[in-house]
């Protein structure tokens, strides 16, 4: 895989229609960053790096997406996290292969989605226009669609570098569907990690406690019914739960478990979220993981 020059792809949304999208857990990708900057927050410093600004956001602001892609000097990591960017924004890497020009990769991509969603969206249009009546009123509301994707650098230290992939998408209908993904990659190798790689037992009775403890938790403040228990927000029994595969993260120390919209409950309840502790998860590290939680 072709390796991506000294950059660091920084988002920023370019078009005036363009709506700023939610703040992550850490990083905050809205600010304004630039050629040469270093960009702090209380406990992270992220070092000083020649910065490549791109971003796309289509002329009515359907579709809108940006990415912060830090350079390392280990090239298998850098590896690692230009496949994670490639993996969750269509056509960039065949974008990128035709000339190795990651601005205008992004925008090509971008485009190529824009276009497909707009044709598609002219499509349903006219499939309704020729199901009405003489006299109907055509329904615009119905095609109000929007699209947005950020991949936010949100931690680095010493050992990992986390990433966190978060988008929206509303194709009519009562509401859109977001999401939030982490992904937490080695420093050293490359490797992103996963539950099988840093817990010793995550399907074990003591963490399976501690995920529903974190659950009861999370419900205790989005649930308004009184009286209100894990088994009456969760779509299974509480002893099935288990973490979602490809989707915790570290950060600043901690462990988090990231759940999606309709993953394990109704809508109403969010993005259920579990937030360990160094001490919480200390326990349950294997070797390897004790490494990139201090």
């Amino acid at each position: 895989m072709k390796k991506i020059g000294f950059i660091l792809i920084s988002v920023l949304l370019l078009c005036s229609g363009c709506s700023k999208v939610k703040q992550a857990l850490g990083f905050d990708k809205d600010q304004q960053l630039s050629d040469s900057t270093e960009v702090t927050d209380e406990n992270n410093t992220i070092a000083e790096q020649e910065l490549t600004k791109v971003s796309f956001c289509s002329v009515d602001s359907i579709v809108r997406l940006s990415a912060q892609i830090p350079k390392f000097d280990n090239d298998v990591l850098n590896d690692s996290v230009w496949a994670y960017i490639t993996m969750n924004f269509s056509n960039l890497e065949e974008a990128y292969a035709k000339n190795h020009d990651v601005k205008a990769a992004f925008e090509e991509a971008g485009k190529q989605y824009w276009e497909g969603m707009s044709a598609e969206i002219e499509g349903m249009k006219e499939e309704v226009r020729s199901n009405m009546e003489e006299g109907d009123e055509f329904p615009d509301y119905m095609f109000n669609w929007e699209y947005s994707n950020d991949i936010i650098l949100e931690d680095v230290t010493d050992t990992y570098v986390t990433f966190v992939d978060d988008g929206y998408q509303y194709q009519g209908g009562a509401h859109g569907i977001g999401w939030l993904v982490g992904a937490t990659f080695d420093k050293q190798t490359g490797k992103r990690l996963n539950a099988e790689n840093i817990l010793k037992d995550p399907d074990g009775a003591g963490f399976q406690q501690l995920l529903k403890d974190g659950l009861t938790e999370y419900f205790s403040e989005t649930c308004d019914e009184e009286g209100c228990e894990l088994k009456d927000c969760l779509f299974d029994d509480p002893d099935e739960v288990t973490i979602p595969v490809g989707n915790m993260r570290i950060y600043k120390g901690t462990f988090i478990i990231q759940y999606q919209s309709y993953e394990i409950a109704a809508y109403v309840y969010g993005k259920p979220v579990v937030i360990l502790t160094f001490d919480q998860i200390k326990p349950f590290l294997t070797e390897e993981g004790l490494k990139y939680i201090k």
